[in-house]
């Protein structure tokens, strides 16, 4: 279901908290993960505002994502918003693209990859320490998330 602008606001609301919260007690990646459930929040925002849709192959049906993105079709969704063209399985709706963003679609579809699986990482696990990230290498992470918001903002 679609989430309408003021649930979109308080979703954001509480996941820029908990980014905040989390890199402050020094939960690194968990504060990256957050932050990649932040762009996650704003693309998909962004994708159903502009009509883009994502079709797919599940359990041998086909069907059309509209409002309810996969996490895995998120790098193929933020390069469709940054380009306004068709990518993979998502057809651009009414997207203009984003112009002059901090960065070009694939290095955009490419840091929302690596979010994504620093989020599964968080989530999952396993990893081998309990921070993988240096607090400088999380801010960095941290900042290509703000970096994706502002731009994706621009379509909001």
């Amino acid at each position: 279901m679609a989430l309408t602008l003021e649930q979109y606001k308080r979703q954001r609301t509480r996941l820029e908290r908990a980014v905040a919260d989390l890199r402050s007690g020094s939960s690194l990646l968990q504060a990256v993960a957050r932050a990649y459930y932040l762009v996650y929040a704003t693309a998909s925002y962004a994708a159903t505002v502009h009509g883009l849709t994502v079709s797919h192959s599940r359990y041998g049906q086909e069907g059309v994502e509209r409002d309810d993105f996969t996490h895995n079709a998120m790098p193929d969704v933020v390069q469709a918003l940054y380009s306004g063209n068709k990518h993979g399985r998502v057809s651009p709706g009414g997207t203009p693209g984003i112009a002059g963003g901090h960065f070009n679609e694939r290095e955009a579809a490419k840091r929302v990859d690596l979010l994504q699986r620093d989020r599964k990482d968080a989530d999952y696990g396993p990893t081998n320490v309990d921070e993988p990230y240096s607090p400088d290498e999380a801010d960095e992470r941290i900042a290509w998330a703000n970096k994706l918001l502002e731009d994706l903002g621009r379509l909001l």
